[in-house]
């Protein structure tokens, strides 16, 4: 099985590059949308270069961003899919438990980090 943090991260990139995924979105909305979506993938780049998060809780915490990342892109794929009018509340609200669990876990390693210094 391969790293959730590098599964989410991945499925985080491949949302960004989709043409059109947003299409139906307001410009705003969309670049929002985008900027948070990067901020995450930013914050899993990081966090998976810390030893903390192969403990037991880091892992819990992995695969619940794993979680959120793949609902999240069934949200887009979905919306895109059937060509029907764009949610804009369906995608935040789903980037919005993504968001949370990538700030979870970088608390989480962060407390360590601060903790041991």
């Amino acid at each position: 099985m391969a790293d959730p943090l590098s599964e989410a991260e991945n499925i985080c990139l491949r949302i960004l590059a989709a043409p059109g995924k947003f299409g139906g979105f307001p410009s705003d909305a969309k670049e929002d949308i985008e900027r948070r979506l990067q901020d995450v993938a930013t914050i899993v780049a990081k966090s998976k270069k810390k030893i903390m998060v192969r403990s037991p809780e880091g892992q819990k915490l992995s695969a619940d961003i794993l979680r959120d990342a793949t609902a999240l892109q069934a949200v887009v794929a979905n919306l895109s899919a059937n060509g029907r009018d764009t949610n804009v509340a369906e995608v935040n609200a789903s980037l919005q438990k993504l968001e949370n669990g990538a700030k979870k876990l970088e608390i989480y390693w962060k407390s360590f980090e601060y903790a041991t210094t």
